[in-house]
């Protein structure tokens, strides 16, 4: 486990372990994600908005856009 403290101006500071071990550089985005009484840190790039892809229904509209745009592409 690793230990924080909150400032007076409401920063915090991930312990440099963590930070080399998630590569979060400076000008990394994270979220803040609150479940229960818990809070969970979370990086935002590409792959954090990758795990949402197909979980709403739309009964394959958006992929046939997709490769209708695809297509005029070539």
């Amino acid at each position: 486990m690793h230990i924080a403290k909150l400032s007076t101006r409401g920063r915090l500071t991930i312990p440099a372990k963590l930070r080399k071990r998630l590569h979060l550089t400076a000008g990394t985005k994270v979220g803040f994600v609150e479940f229960d009484d818990k809070v969970y840190v979370r990086k935002i790039d590409k792959n954090y908005f990758l795990q949402f892809a197909g979980i709403l229904p739309t009964k394959g509209k958006a992929l046939k856009g997709l490769m209708r745009e695809r297509r005029r592409e070539n």
